[in-house]
């Protein structure tokens, strides 16, 4: 049972903090007992390369669903400061936690609470202000009197590993340096996961000269599919341990015409070619379950900025915070017309293993969803995403579907697009991206054929999958999206560095 007279502060960004908000909050600990503290917001963009602890921050600013379980824990009685640092834990005669201070710029006091307490007994769970402002430019001290205090502000190594890392006389500059192979400087010790960081020789200096001044954003495999962090890392062990066997078969994955092989080019560009990066191509999730019993999934293509700045954003918002019905839902389009991201909050569980198979899918596989949600056709992505039209994007087999597509008449589309491109250096595709205009333009420099090939694979796939297809589900609704169209989009993405350059 929770102590009436204990406190509790939450101190960080992370999505950590806002899970153990509603973890207490499932324990009965009174919403009124939470203290969230917000520090200053740091990115990956800002921080300084050489700095040691990740930054973990669930989201940026201005983020909608930050915004929406801030309402949430407000409402609740859950209070929120902002723009905090974390300096001092104090503790009691008894060597107990009795209370954190913190520091901060002038105007955080006007969004707290004045404190109460009979004849001057300090009030726990209140930000008080400790020191008089002198400069306004100067930080201010203030103190929350708590008993209990979680943090959940950065990603750092466990000082035991780290005194096994120096023990072993391995290199650490921030994150255990590995090679390609995931080897440490001692060859027999192989490691991976966000603790690690590739190399910095696998980045060459800008064609230009310059000096390279940022290496994180693809070296840190922080940022990459756990999961498929592991299986790279399993294929390099076989690779080494036993050169001759097939490291497909040994991960138990196979892949389509050297597709899940090659290596992307956002996340090997300027290495050495004798000696590439392993591709990463999974998305990279978050989930969580955040106050309100509000479901959060994340799912991000890792190593693909260049190509999602500006996005093009999908958005549907029928989520009442109050009540935990309906769904925010958004989706990003990079600049070749492929998903790229996918953010949901809401009630309901989902699917993990089906939103995965959103990410890197053409956009027009959806079925004009872009124009009609702006046209306000589809009130809920989710929904939209559940009718029976959709199921076969969701089938296991669909991404063989696709895969055979772009590997049957690769080679000549590829020729195509280059042909077609060759005059303007691929400066549209880098400052537009792939438009419907661009798309038109490449249909008709291909042979009358390709069309009617497309169509006879799709039909036969619809064939051969039927029992597990909704009966409604036909070639008529695949074809009514545009997609012997859209297969293009793939066929550029997956050449779209050669393209481009």
């Amino acid at each position: 049972m929770w102590n009436p007279l204990s406190y509790v502060v939450i101190y960080g960004r992370a999505l950590d903090s806002y899970c153990a908000i509603q973890g207490l909050l499932g324990r009965l600990v009174p919403p009124e007992k939470i203290v969230l503290v917000l520090p200053p917001r740091r990115s990956r963009d800002t921080i300084p390369d050489e700095d040691e602890v990740l930054p973990v921050d669930a989201f940026a600013e201005g983020d909608p669903v930050e915004e929406k379980i801030h309402d949430v824990l407000m409402s609740i009685g859950v209070r929120v400061h902002s723009n905090l640092t974390l300096t001092v834990v104090e503790l009691d005669s008894r060597q107990r936690l009795c209370a954190v201070e913190l520091t901060g710029l002038a105007g955080e006091e006007d969004k707290s609470e004045e404190p109460q307490g009979p004849r001057g007994t300090p009030v726990r769970g209140i930000l008080e202000k400790v020191s008089k402002e002198i400069n306004p430019n100067d930080p201010i001290q203030y103190k929350i009197t708590c008993r209990v205090l979680i943090t959940a502000d950065g990603h750092s190594v466990d000082p035991r590993i780290f005194s096994a890392i120096c023990a072993n006389q391995l290199v650490y500059d921030g994150r255990l340096i590995v090679d390609h192979l995931f080897r440490t400087t001692d060859k027999s010790i192989f490691a991976a996961g966000t603790l690690c960081e590739f190399s910095r020789r696998y980045v060459k200096a800008p064609a230009s000269g310059g000096k390279v001044t940022r290496f994180h954003q693809s070296l840190r495999q922080d940022g990459f599919s756990g999961r498929e962090v592991g299986t790279r890392l399993a294929e390099a062990i076989v690779k080494c341990l036993d050169p001759e066997r097939s490291t497909a078969e040994a991960s138990g994955e196979v892949s389509f015409d050297g597709a899940e092989n090659d290596v992307d080019p956002q996340s090997s560009a300027g290495q050495s070619d004798s000696s590439p990066l392993p591709a990463f191509s999974r998305p990279h999730v978050s989930t969580g379950l955040l106050p309100g019993l509000l479901h959060y999934y994340k799912l991000a293509i890792p190593g693909l900025e260049e190509y999602i700045k500006p996005p093009n954003t999908i958005v549907t918002d029928d989520l009442n915070v109050t009540s935990g019905t309906g769904h925010f839902c958004q989706i990003k389009v990079d600049k070749l017309g492929k998903i790229s991201e996918f953010t949901y909050l809401g009630g309901e569980p989902l699917e993990l293993q089906n939103l995965c198979g959103l990410l890197g899918m053409p956009v027009a596989y959806l079925n004009n969803m872009s124009k009609k949600c702006a046209d306000g056709q589809v009130k809920a992505i989710i929904e939209y995403l559940e009718d029976n039209w959709a199921k076969a994007l969701f089938h296991d087999r669909f991404t063989d579907l696709t895969a055979a597509l772009c590997g049957s008449e690769k080679q000549e589309v590829l020729n195509v697009i280059k042909a077609a491109l060759e005059n303007d250096s691929g400066s549209t595709v880098r400052d537009k991206g792939v438009t419907d205009d661009l798309i038109l333009q490449l249909e008709e420099r291909l042979p009358p054929s390709w069309e009617e090939s497309l169509k006879g694979r799709l039909e036969e796939f619809l064939r051969s999958n039927g029992d597990h297809l909704p009966l409604n589900v036909g070639t008529t609704s695949f074809l009514e999206a545009d997609q012997q169209q859209e297969l293009l989009k793939p066929m550029l993405d997956h050449d779209r560095y050669a393209v481009t350059e």
